[in-house]
Formats: structure tokens, C-alpha cells, sequence
């Protein structure tokens, strides 16, 4: 059995290129959960699946410097059969000049593709992936699909501020996209909740909500390559209680609701860091302004926030349980916090499996209040009791959360077997 992975990944050669264009982050986490998912199903079957990638960037000009984004074969030690599809970057053009070029790219090297029982894994509800789901059921008889489904197409961009264009984009979207479901074979959800929404053929599914490997830890992360071009802010982490957040800095992820805490907390000790970008950025600056000890860190590259969250006391994760998308979401943060060893606060969203209440501090309900007390709870731990319960936390991640053990399930699905090579 042959496997194609279509996504949005970009070669890690070109990281750096992509970057400069893009004004703003580009998706590190779906970044990171899309290698992760290529790198554990290569190990599993012992061979280097076929990729097509279109970025998920943001569009000419606002977000992003080029109109034309140019396609490319690339490749490394593992990856023969790699390409970036080039399109057209500016809005609602973006999504059909993918979809043109990735069937024209098809077309073109079909027998690379589809020459004997091939599996065609889908990251993300993207209707532009699943129009081409549809192209290859109707011209391969021997292709099953099976869709990764990080977020429901109603919710994608749902922080937007363009409130009216998000609602009609994402209006479009639910619609194509649910017209275009049939064609799917098997689901990969990150929540028991989205089977309900999204698989509406009662096709087989397997929840994979989280995915991690050892090489997006700081454990792992060699100091002499680390980015040292950031500016030095002005950061003590010897005897201060460090309080970190990392990630999208969007009002409905619970940032206000975090500085609010923060402002019961009267202790000098404590230290606030904030690092990533979003509407929320503004109130971030302002209430900096007026607590010294609130420290507003900028856009940083990966490696930079794995190091301070390897400095940090403790990491949450303020989002709230208190909107509907919660039940169809588990935060990528989690992973990522949960994999650094250090105590993580969250609030228990409706998604999240019931295992991680032994590893989490669960904030007892949806005030500021409960979430400064909590805070100074565990920041108030021994030492030695809070890296004994990081430690746990990040074992359990590491042993039953591997990139090798999710992507199996996966596999399992598939009924995939030595006997399927």
C-alpha cells in the first residue's frame, strides 16, 4: 500500500524563507502536528510516504508579502516524492488556485501516485483538499481517503476580526464541505464529540487528540543551534514564581481573563511572561504598562519559547470552558506544555479525555479569582514536588502520546499490515 500526505507543511529547509514573507506566525502548531503525523506513520510502515503541501498562510497584502507563491519540488533524506504547489495569494482566490494546481500536479504524475492501492491522508476540513478527495475517488478505483480533522470548518478563524467576512467564509465552507464528506473512507478526530458533527456517513474514526515527539522538547533541543538574534528582554528567572503563557493571544482564549488573575495576585515574586501575537497583544502592552511584573515577549521563534517554558515555574492555559467549540477542540498547547515538565493549569474543556485529570490542575471554575488561587496553589508547591509532578505528566505524553503509538491507531484504523506493503 502506497501513502500520499496533503497538508499544509512546509520543508524545514524553507522555514526561514516562508517566514520572511508572512506577517505573523504561521501556524507552528499545525506545523509541528503535521510532521509529527508524517514521521510516525513513516516509522510505523517502514517507508517515506509522497507529500503535497500548499501552505496555510495568510494573504497578499495584509498578511503576507508575496501575491504568487511559488511551487517547487523539494526533498531530503527521507522525502523522494515532495511538493510545494504554488497559487495565487489573495482571498477566495487562494483556495481555488490550490485546488487547480494540486489536480494539475496529480494529473501530471499519476502513475507516481495511484499505481497500485494507494491511501490518501487529508489534514484539516479544508474544502479546496476535500474537492480533490472527490477528483481522486472519481478517477482511482483504488484510493481510500482518510481525513485528519483538527478543527470543524464553522470554527476555523473563528477569532477573526473580519466578523462578516469569517461568517460568510465560513458559512461557504460548512456547506461545501459537507456535501464533499461523502467521499471520505475514515476520520482522524481530535475529539469523541466532532464523530457527531462531521461524520455524518458513520464512517470509521479513531480520536487522536494530541501528538507529540521527542524532538519538539526542550530536552531535546541542541543550545549552540538556538536562535540567539531575539533581543535580551529583561527577564529574571532565579528566585521569581514565572507564570508562562505561549501561544495565539486571542481575547476568546481566556487572555483577559489570565491578567485579571494575575491582579489578585499581590506577591513581587511573581512574573507574568507572555509570548506569541493576536488582538489580545493590546491589552497585553497596556496592563504591562501598569505591572511591572507582566512581560509582553513577542512573536518567538519555537525554540525560544521551549527554553523560557524550561525556565518557567508552572504554564496555563486560560482558555475557558464556556463556548460550544470547546467540545470540538483539545488545545495543541496542552501537548506542548505537558511535554516541557513543568505543572500545567488549564480549565477542563468538554474535549478533553478524562485521563489527563491526573495530570493537569483543573481550575475549579470559570472566575479570575479561582485562577489566581490556583496559580499561587501550585507555584506555591516544594520544588521537588512540582518537578516530580512535570516529570509524571511529561512521561505520560512521551510513553503513550509518541508520534509512533497515535500514528498506530491510525494504522489500525486503515487495517494496515505487513501484508498491506
Amino acid at each position: 500500500m502506497k501513502f500520499i500526505f496533503l497538508g499544509g507543511i512546509c520543508p524545514r529547509s524553507q522555514k526561514d524563507k516562508l517566514y520572511s514573507i508572512c506577517n505573523g506566525p504561521v501556524q507552528p502548531a499545525a506545523e509541528t502536528f503535521q510532521w509529527n503525523i508524517i514521521e510516525g506513520i513513516e516509522k510505523n510502515i517502514r517507508q517515506d510516504l509522497k507529500i503535497i503541501s500548499a501552505y496555510f498562510i495568510g494573504t497578499y497584502p495584509k498578511h503576507c508579502k508575496d501575491i504568487i507563491i511559488k511551487g517547487y519540488k523539494w526533498s531530503d533524506e527521507e522525502h523522494k516524492y515532495a511538493y510545494s504547489i504554488g497559487f495565487v495569494n489573495l482571498k477566495i482566490i487562494q483556495h481555488f488556485s490550490k485546488y487547480r494546481n494540486i489536480i494539475k500536479l496529480i494529473k501530471k504524475n499519476k502513475n507516481e501516485y495511484c499505481d497500485e492501492p494507494t491511501t490518501l491522508l487529508i489534514y484539516s476540513a479544508y474544502f479546496p483538499f476535500l474537492k480533490v478527495a472527490k477528483y481522486m475517488k472519481k478517477n482511482f478505483a483504488n484510493v481510500n481517503i482518510c481525513l485528519i480533522v483538527p478543527d470543524l470548518p464553522e470554527f476555523i478563524g473563528c477569532g477573526s476580526k473580519n466578523k462578516l467576512y469569517h461568517k460568510l467564509t465560513a458559512l461557504y465552507s460548512k456547506r461545501t464541505v459537507m456535501k464533499l464528506i461523502k467521499y471520505i473512507d475514515y476520520f482522524v478526530l481530535l475529539t469523541e464529540q466532532m464523530n457527531d458533527r462531521i461524520n455524518i456517513y458513520n464512517k470509521p474514526y479513531v480520536v487522536i487528540e494530541g501528538i507529540v515527539s521527542p524532538r519538539d522538547s526542550k530536552n531535546n533541543i541542541n543550545a549552540e543551534n538556538q536562535n540567539t538574534d531575539h533581543k535580551e528582554k529583561d527577564i529574571t528567572v532565579h528566585e521569581e514564581k514565572i507564570i508562562m503563557y505561549s501561544g495565539t493571544l486571542q481575547r476568546k482564549y481566556g487572555i483577559p481573563y489570565l491578567l485579571e488573575a494575575f491582579k489578585y495576585i499581590d506577591d513581587k515574586q511573581y512574573q507574568l511572561l507572555i509570548c506569541g501575537d493576536g488582538e489580545a497583544k493590546k491589552d497585553i502592552i497596556n496592563a504591562s504598562k501598569k505591572d511591572c511584573r507582566i512581560k509582553y515577549l513577542g512573536l518567538l521563534d519555537r525554540e525560544k519559547v521551549l527554553e523560557l517554558q524550561g525556565k518557567a515555574t508552572l504554564l496555563v492555559n486560560p482558555r475557558q470552558n464556556n463556548e460550544e467549540y470547546t467540545k470540538y477542540s483539545f488545545p495543541s498547547k496542552i501537548m506542548e506544555y505537558l511535554l516541557s515538565g513543568k505543572p500545567v493549569i488549564a480549565y477542563e474543556l468538554d474535549g478533553m479525555p478524562e485521563e489527563y485529570r491526573n495530570y493537569i490542575f483543573y481550575v475549579k471554575d470559570n472566575s479570575a479569582c479561582s485562577l489566581a488561587q490556583e496559580i499561587i496553589r501550585v507555584a506555591s508547591m516544594p520544588e521537588e514536588q512540582r518537578i516530580s509532578i512535570g516529570e509524571r505528566a511529561r512521561s505520560f505524553v512521551l510513553i503513550q502520546k509518541n508520534y509512533i503509538v497515535q500514528t498506530a491507531k491510525i494504522l489500525e484504523m486503515l487495517k494496515y499490515n505487513e501484508d498491506s506493503k
